[in-house]
Formats: structure tokens, C-alpha cells, sequence
């Protein structure tokens, strides 16, 4: 059982929700009301009202139903790789900015729980600062060169999850996040409505698909949820 209880957010003031918007890169959504950058250059007229709905949702336990919705624009893995080819591609959801302030402010506070209670799997190196691929790398080197220094036998088994955030289970995540990690109460239920009742259609130049209800997965942005489900 975990040692504590994430039972609730720490609701931001006017100054960090400043913050985090100015952290944001600027970039405009076509389910954004206003552009991006006439949000920022009128940040210090809208940030109480920014705050207002930050602080609900998260007190509230209620991630609002206008912003799960996602544009979602293939692009390459790889320059150079055959266009023809759907695996080639990689799902980038477009979303709305104040969806990211929202997603980033529970991020900051859900990272900060898993590291002061030291949660994070020991050698999990994605979605985790001052991790990298480097570090994953350099640990199963160092564990192979440490085997065979002992004149033991090494074996290798790799393991790719194809579409992992595609085919996330939601029931699984919260189950997972109340057992392990000790979410409980406003937080959970802030989780589950994040994860319910989202919808994406896909964006290609200027044709737009009808909009699909997803009951698996989670956007492909930089969000929590990375690092909620790497951690599970």
C-alpha cells in the first residue's frame, strides 16, 4: 500500500496559473475561442478568470467536457520514411490551450507527489526529469558489462509496446493509481473525468473527420497521464 494519500489538489493562485500559461508554448489550436498570443498579450486582464476555472475543475474534481475533445494531425516519425506506410505515422492530438494549462498544472502536482514519496519505479527513465533514453541506456549497459565482468552469460530481451497510449485502459490507470499511488477522493475523480467521455476526429489540410468517442487511450500530448502510465 502506498505510505500516503493524494487526496486533493493544491489549488493555484493568479501567479502560478501566470506562470504556467507563459510556459506554454504559443501556439493556437482550431478549438482554441481566441488565439493563443491575444490570450497572452492579455494575460493580466484574463488570468482571474483563467484562475476561476482552473481552481474549479481541480476543487470540483471535473475536467470540463468542452475541452476532450482533440484534433488529431498525423505526422512522420522520421524524416524520410515512406508516406504510404500508417505505421510511419505518429498521431499528434491537437488541443485546446486551456486544456494544456490544466493539464500542466495537475502534472506539476502529481510529479511533485511521486517524487517526495518516492513512487516512480526505481530505473523508469521516460516522462521523468533529468531522465532520458541516455539514462535507460547506460544502466542496461552497465548492468551487462558488470555480468560479463563476473564471466557470466548475458541475455537480452527487448520488449516494444505498439501504440501504448493508444490502447490504454482507463479502468486499469485509475485502479492502479488508488492501489499503488495512493490517488483517492477529489484527485481520482478528477482523473476519471479526464479520462471519460473524450473525442477525437483527425485533421488533414483542410478536411476535417466526423468526431469518434474514444473508450481507450489518451491524447498524444504532453500531459500527466505520460507519466501516470509509465509509472503503472
Amino acid at each position: 500500500l502506498p505510505p500516503c494519500k493524494f487526496k486533493e489538489f493544491q489549488l493555484p493562485n493568479e501567479s502560478s496559473v501566470q506562470q504556467i500559461i507563459k510556459s506554454l508554448f504559443t501556439k493556437t489550436c482550431s478549438l482554441d475561442p481566441i488565439p493563443t498570443h491575444v490570450l497572452k498579450n492579455h494575460l493580466e486582464s484574463l488570468t482571474p478568470l483563467l484562475t476561476d476555472i482552473v481552481k474549479t475543475s481541480l476543487s470540483e474534481g471535473v475536467f470540463p467536457n468542452t475541452l476532450k475533445i482533440s484534433h488529431l494531425s498525423p505526422r512522420l516519425k522520421k524524416p524520410g520514411l515512406d508516406k504510404d506506410l500508417f505505421p510511419n505515422f505518429r498521431p499528434i492530438a491537437n488541443i485546446a490551450f486551456l486544456s494544456k494549462v490544466l493539464e500542466k498544472t495537475v502534472a506539476v502536482q502529481a510529479q511533485d507527489f511521486l517524487n517526495s514519496n518516492n513512487l516512480y519505479p526505481s530505473f523508469q527513465s521516460a516522462y521523468r526529469k533529468f531522465h532520458s533514453t541516455e539514462t535507460a541506456s547506460l544502466k542496461v549497459t552497465n548492468d551487462i558489462l558488470r555480468t560479463i565482468d563476473n564471466h557470466q552469460d548475458v541475455i537480452l530481451v527487448m520488449l516494444d509496446l505498439s501504440s501504448a497510449f493508444d490502447t490504454l485502459d482507463h479502468d486499469i490507470l485509475l485502479a492502479r493509481l488508488e492501489s499503488y499511488f495512493g490517488f483517492s477522493d477529489t484527485v481520482i475523480k478528477w482523473f476519471k473525468s479526464y479520462l471519460t467521455g473524450r473525442s477525437q476526429s483527425v485533421v488533414i489540410g483542410d478536411v476535417v473527420s466526423t468526431l469518434r468517442h474514444l473508450e481507450y487511450g489518451v491524447p498524444y500530448t504532453p500531459c500527466s497521464i505520460y507519466t501516470l502510465h509509465s509509472s503503472t
